[in-house]
């Protein structure tokens, strides 16, 4: 309904009001950035034990207040938290930059991406019209709930690609403990494009995973994406025509350098791997890297936590 252009606004609001109140205030929020909000310095709230566990500008320890358990939608109200938490309800790799306060409570701050921000729009109506499908899911339902609502075909996935593996061939610089640090990324670089992170969390299972080397092995993007195809209706039957699409682009020239692409979600995967180049003692350059979160992670030399990453990879019972 409401991606439905023939629906009245009257009808949507209505209805965003039975089923999702929070969405108006949340768009109020995104239309609206002005002095009532302002970026915090979460430094100056921290002991100094506390600051050990956290950067300058990326925080692993938000739990959103508004959303579900583990979830977040622009808009939502998000609370510093410091120490143990459950994995469940923790949020990784969210800028400070994507978090305003307003003052009335130190810990407690606002969660607005700045790819989902757009001051000076002219009400909720123009907002939500202005918006992809997708968004509109992920405003109204939370960024993850695609990778919820899959999580049995990611797991058959996950499960065939390790089980397929061969370490003693490939294992150390492209193996499972690469896709893992990729795909934890996959959820910040999605986060800077304003898209869904289904797409760019596949490509961190099945972009390396048809290598035959650990070194030189030019064809093995274009493999992954020929597997993928293969597999059509197969591992890869509850993605659409234009998600495979994607995902297939990803892998086969996640390899060759590209910058733009037509598609965010690509984008987003070839960030993503980027960010791991570490592991091969290259830096990432951020004008090899295509969103504003990567270039601003390279810039700082931040990059994914060996505990998300280990998290991320563990095989499923």
């Amino acid at each position: 309904m409401l991606n439905d252009r023939s629906t009245s606004w009257s009808k949507i609001e209505k209805w965003l009001i039975t089923h999702h109140h929070s969405v108006l205030d949340n768009i109020e929020k995104l239309t609206s950035i002005d002095g009532l909000f302002q970026l915090p310095d979460i430094v100056d709230l921290l002991t100094p034990d506390q600051r050990k566990d956290i950067s300058e500008d990326l925080h692993r320890t938000i739990w959103s207040t508004s959303g579900g358990v583990g979830e977040i939608r622009p808009g939502d109200e998000v609370t510093l938290m410091l120490g143990d938490v459950s994995p469940e309800a923790h949020i990784p790799n969210v800028l400070l930059s994507d978090l305003l306060w307003d003052e009335s409570n130190p810990k407690t701050f606002v969660y607005l991406p700045m790819a989902w921000r757009r001051p000076g729009a002219s009400g909720a109506e123009a907002y939500l019209r202005g918006l992809q499908p997708e968004q509109v899911r992920m405003l109204c339902d939370g960024e993850r709930t695609l990778l919820n609502l899959y999580a049995p075909h990611l797991r058959t996935i996950q499960q065939h690609v390790l089980g397929c593996h061969d370490a003693e061939i490939c294992g150390y610089y492209h193996g499972p403990d690469h896709w893992a640090r990729v795909g934890v990324h996959c959820a910040a670089t999605s986060r800077a494009f304003g898209i869904d992170p289904l797409i760019p969390t596949i490509f961190a299972l099945t972009h390396d995973s048809q290598r035959e080397s650990d070194g030189d092995d030019p064809n093995h993007g274009p493999r992954a994406a020929q597997w993928i195809q293969s597999e059509r209706m197969g591992f890869f039957a509850f993605l659409d025509d234009a998600q495979i699409e994607e995902l297939t682009r990803a892998c086969e020239l996640h390899s060759e350098g590209l910058t733009e692409d037509v598609a965010p979600a690509v984008m987003a995967c070839w960030d993503a791997d980027r960010l791991d180049l570490g592991r091969v003692g290259i830096h990432p350059a951020p004008e090899y890297l295509c969103g504003a979160y990567a270039k601003r992670m390279a810039r700082l030399g931040v990059f994914a936590p060996q505990e998300d990453a280990e998290e991320f990879a563990d095989t499923p019972d």
